[in-house]
C-alpha cells in the first residue's frame, strides 16, 4: 500500500505542478467531459457478433455501456490549487486535488476522508528529481550521454549557428537576379515585382551541405555529436554526398527554379519549384517528379504551400493564417497504400473544426473534433472516432471547458482535518497509520462504487455489485495433501 500511495502522490505532484500556469489569475478554470461508446459496433470491429457472445460477456458489455453513460469527469483549477472529480449522475463518486503552499503541497481526496497528505518542498523536489532521472535514463539510452549534453556550450553553439546562417543567407542573396516589374498572380495572390533567384540544384545543395559541414566542424558541436553517438564521421559522409552531386551529370539533376514575389505593401512570397526526370526501367515508365514550395505573407495572410509528386509518395500541404482565420489542409499518400488526410479550420472567436483520416492495409480510422464558443469564456467540444468506414461514431467525447463559477470541493485544511506528513509514511515510521490509511481508502472506494451502483440501471448495478463481491471475497488457501496423509 505504501508504494501505491507514493506512486499516486508522485503522479499528482507532476500533474498539478503547473496549476499556476493552467488557471487564470482570478477565478476558476474548469472542464467537464463525458465518454460514450457504441459497444456493439466496437465488438463488431473485432469480428464478434454481440448476439453470439456468451450471456455473461453480454451482461458485462451492457454494464460498461451503462457506466459510461452515467459517469462524468470534471475538473477545476484555481491559481494555487486544482482537482479532478468523478460523478455518477449528479452524485460525487470520488475526487482528488492538490494545493500549493509556501511550505510544500497538500493532497486531499475523498478516498482519504478527513485526512490529507502533506509534502514538504524538499520532498516535492526529490520526487521531481526522481521523475527527471527516470525520464533522463530513458532519453539517454536512445539519445546518448547526458554528461556530454550538459557539456554543450549553448551560448557558443548559438553564435556558431547564427554565423553560418548569415553566411548561407549572404550566399543565396548573391544569386538574386534583377527585379522584373509587372503583374504576377501566384497561388491566387497578385504581386507587382518578381525577383528571380538564379541558382541550380547542385549549387543550392552544395551551399547547404557545406554550411552543415562547417557547423559540424565547430568545437561547440563536438559535445552534441558525442552525446548522440554518431556512427562514423558525419563530415566524411557530407563530403561523399557533395562529391556525388558534383559527379552527377547535369541532365540527371533536378531542375530548380526560384523567385521572390513582392509588392508595394512590403509583402514577400518565395516560390521554389523542382522537377526531376526519372529514366524508364524494365518495370516502370519514364516520369517527372515535381516539388512545389511557397512561403510568405501577402494581403495580411501568411501562407505555406507544399506539393510533391515524388513517385513513392505524394504530399499536399497548405497552411494559411490571418487575423480572422487559420486553416490547415494536408494529404499524404504513398505507394504502399497508406493515406492520411487532415483538414483544420479555426477562427479568432475560438471555434475550431478538424477532421483526420488515416488508412492503410491494417488501419482505417477517422476522427473529427469540434470546438465552439459558448457562453462567457467557455468552449464546448466534441470528439468522434470512427473505424472501417462506420457511419456511426464508435467513441464520442463531449464536454466544455473555460472560465466558470465552479468551486473546488476538496478540503485541504480545517479543524477536523488531520495532516499526515508523507515523509513519515514513506519511511514506515508508523505502520499503524499507514495500515489505517489503507483501510480508509478501501472503505471510501467501496462507497464510491455504491454511489455508482445507485445511479445505474438495475441489471448493470447487479453486475457491478457481483464483481465487487467476488473481488472482496476472501481467497481460500490452497490445500496440499501430503502422500502419507492420503494413506
Amino acid at each position: 500500500m505504501k508504494k501505491s500511495i507514493l506512486s499516486m502522490v508522485m503522479a499528482l505532484v507532476m500533474a498539478f505542478s503547473c496549476i499556476g500556469l493552467a488557471a487564470a489569475e482570478e477565478g476558476t478554470v474548469s472542464f467537464d467531459a463525458k465518454i460514450s461508446a457504441d459497444i456493439p459496433a466496437l465488438m463488431a470491429q473485432t469480428g464478434a457478433a454481440p448476439a453470439e457472445l456468451p450471456e455473461d460477456v453480454q451482461k458485462a458489455l451492457n454494464a460498461v455501456d451503462a457506466i459510461l453513460n452515467t459517469v462524468t469527469l470534471k475538473g477545476a483549477f484555481e491559481k494555487e490549487a486544482g482537482e479532478v472529480a468523478l460523478y455518477a449522475g449528479d452524485d460525487l463518486m470520488l475526487s482528488i486535488g492538490a494545493k500549493k503552499t509556501e511550505e510544500g503541497a497538500t493532497i486531499a481526496s475523498t478516498l482519504l476522508g478527513n485526512q490529507v497528505l502533506f509534502l514538504s518542498n524538499e520532498m516535492v523536489q526529490q520526487m521531481q528529481q526522481q521523475m527527471q532521472q527516470q525520464m533522463t535514463a530513458s532519453a539517454t539510452a536512445s539519445a546518448g550521454s547526458l554528461n556530454e549534453l550538459q557539456n554543450i556550450d549553448k551560448e557558443q553553439l548559438g553564435k556558431d549557428i547564427a554565423e553560418i546562417a548569415e553566411k548561407l543567407s549572404k550566399a543565396f542573396s548573391e544569386k538574386v537576379g534583377e527585379p522584373e516589374n509587372g503583374e504576377f498572380t501566384v497561388d491566387g495572390m497578385t504581386f507587382t515585382v518578381k525577383t528571380p533567384v538564379n541558382i541550380t540544384y547542385a549549387e543550392a545543395s552544395e551551399l547547404i551541405l557545406n554550411s552543415a559541414k562547417e557547423l559540424l566542424g565547430k568545437d561547440s558541436m563536438k559535445a552534441v555529436l558525442k552525446a548522440f553517438s554518431q556512427k562514423g564521421d558525419p563530415i566524411e559522409e557530407i563530403d561523399k554526398e557533395i562529391e556525388k552531386i558534383k559527379n552527377q551529370p547535369a541532365e540527371e539533376q533536378p531542375e530548380l527554379s526560384a523567385a521572390i514575389y513582392s509588392n508595394d505593401k512590403d509583402n514577400n512570397y518565395v516560390v521554389i519549384e523542382m522537377t526531376k526526370k526519372t529514366a524508364a526501367t524494365e518495370t516502370e515508365e519514364a516520369k517527372e517528379e515535381k516539388v512545389y514550395f511557397a512561403e510568405g505573407l501577402a494581403d495580411g495572410t501568411a501562407r505555406i504551400l507544399l506539393t510533391a509528386d515524388a513517385g513513392k509518395e505524394d504530399i499536399e500541404f497548405s497552411f494559411t493564417a490571418n487575423e480572422d482565420n487559420t486553416s490547415l489542409l494536408g494529404k499524404i499518400a504513398d505507394s504502399k497504400g497508406m493515406n492520411m488526410d487532415i483538414d483544420l479550420n479555426a477562427d479568432k472567436a475560438g471555434n475550431l473544426v478538424m477532421n483526420l483520416a488515416i488508412k492503410d492495409k491494417d488501419v482505417n480510422v477517422k476522427a473529427s473534433a469540434k470546438v465552439e464558443a459558448a457562453e462567457g469564456d467557455r468552449k464546448n467540444f466534441a470528439v468522434d472516432v470512427f473505424a472501417n468506414d462506420s457511419e456511426k461514431a464508435l467513441l464520442t467525447i463531449t464536454g466544455s471547458a473555460g472560465k466558470g463559477e465552479d468551486k473546488l470541493i476538496s478540503v485541504f485544511e480545517g479543524e477536523n482535518i488531520t495532516v499526515l506528513p508523507l515523509e513519515k509514511l514513506a519511511s514506515g515510521e508508523d505502520a499503524a497509520v499507514t495500515g489505517q490509511l489503507s483501510l480508509t481508502a478501501t472503505a471510501n472506494l467501496l462507497k464510491a462504487v455504491t454511489v455508482l451502483a445507485k445511479n445505474l440501471p438495475e441489471e448493470a448495478a447487479d453486475w457491478l455489485n457481483a464483481q465487487v463481491k467476488q473481488l472482496m471475497a476472501p481467497k481460500k488457501p490452497a490445500v496440499t495433501v501430503l502422500p502419507h496423509a492420503a494413506e
